[in-house]
């Protein structure tokens, strides 16, 4: 390990548990069945239902602007918390998971984009003042990582994370992988052009 890398080594009882690990003894973990079918992994189940939590949010976004451009207050309002029990849901589903473990192909490409996700929430919240050498570097090291992971899961899995989801769920804007002709918008209109 690069002495340059923070690691930290925990201090925990040999009998504390999580998801059938044992703590201290990882190597002795439940075998897992792997389905190369969706229907029994249950993280394909969340991720439909993280799909329509993130339309019925969109579409309550924009009835609430739309209503409050218009000055009706009260359904303004009704919209407004709408929205914010849908983002709930969207927190609550994007949460789950990471609590299971996946057990198909697609299961596991949903959990390495909630993985690029949750890395991208890190890095905008890590003010830029900060005091952490070569933070930039790891942050693009944690992409190639997991775009690569994903892009050969992807190709063998039976869906696709953004036909479950959305589209844009999977943020490949920033997939290092991808020239960047594939990946923005105005360089691809215009190359079309």
């Amino acid at each position: 390990m690069s002495e340059d890398r923070p690691h930290c080594t925990a201090n925990v009882p040999e009998k504390s548990t999580f998801g059938g690990i044992t703590a201290g003894n990882h190597h002795q973990a439940e075998p897992i069945a792997l389905n190369l079918t969706d229907e029994a992994d249950p993280l394909v189940a969340i991720g439909i239902r993280l799909g329509a939590a993130l339309r019925r949010e969109e579409s309550l976004d924009s009835r609430h602007t739309k209503a409050k451009m218009a000055g009706k207050v009260s359904s303004e309002s009704y919209l407004e918390d709408a929205r914010k029990h849908a983002y709930d849901e969207i927190c609550a589903q994007r949460s789950a998971l990471s609590f299971l473990k996946a057990t198909s192909l697609t299961g596991a490409a949903l959990q390495i984009v909630e993985a690029l996700n949750v890395s991208d929430l890190i890095w905008n919240n890590i003010p830029e003042s900060s005091d952490f050498p070569r933070l930039d570097e790891y942050q693009r090291e944690i992409e190639r990582l997991l775009f690569s992971a994903l892009g050969i899961v992807e190709s063998v899995a039976s869906q696709r994370v953004e036909d479950i989801v959305t589209r844009g769920y999977a943020c490949c804007n920033t997939n290092p992988w991808l020239a960047p002709e594939d990946r923005c918008e105005e360089m691809m209109t215009e190359a079309a052009q």
